[in-house]
């Protein structure tokens, strides 16, 4: 049974995971990626649905696949939880929140890595909708949004589409003088 899988934490044993987590981020943060999915659990079985969310995201952020098994585990556990949080989060705040961009988004990055491009898509669509509407079309968020769409056209085989995105996202970046996001979109055009 992976760690994923495991929920019932006695106390004793949360605050040995809590101490451990610390002692690998100190020590030796290469290896606290399964220490951090363990806490991840933890937070679940505690209610703390939004925290495991957050730390998850942040691990596959930190570590990407290092752990091929326990990625796959979290990703595919972190998935049901962040449709269920966006469902409660569209029924208590409308779909124009910040919360539920941020929740498409980190949908989107998980289908993206499952390979699911076309949902991915959707939900990094639905993330620049929200975001173009809370923040105004030239903001970081959105040209993050529209800069992560450009990347999954491109992997679709889209690549006029994505040469589109990528100059939209860019043009943002020129804008808001953000030199390395522009790096990294000239990167990507030159890429393609």
């Amino acid at each position: 049974m992976s760690d994923c899988e495991t929920y019932n934490f006695p106390k004793e044993i949360s605050k040995l995971f809590l101490k451990e987590f610390k002692i690998c981020n100190v020590v030796l943060p290469i290896f606290s990626f399964k220490v951090s999915n363990r806490r991840c659990c933890l937070f679940n079985y505690r209610g703390k649905r939004l925290q495991s969310i957050k730390l998850i995201s942040k691990n596959l952020y930190l570590f990407g696949t290092q752990n091929e098994l326990s990625s796959s585990n979290l990703m595919n556990n972190n998935l049901s939880n962040l449709l269920l949080t966006l469902k409660e989060n569209l029924n208590r705040y409308g779909k124009y929140h910040r919360s539920c961009a941020e929740l498409h988004n980190n949908i989107a990055y998980i289908l993206n890595r499952g390979g699911n491009y076309s949902e991915g898509l959707e939900n990094y669509q639905q993330c620049l909708e929200i975001s173009e509407k809370l923040y105004g079309y030239e903001h970081p968020s959105v040209a993050n949004c529209l800069n992560q769409i450009a990347s999954t056209e491109l992997s679709l085989g889209k690549i006029p589409e994505a040469i589109n995105y990528y100059k939209k996202a860019l043009g943002i970046y020129e804008k808001l003088n953000k030199a390395s996001e522009q790096a990294n979109c000239h990167s990507s055009l030159a890429y393609i």
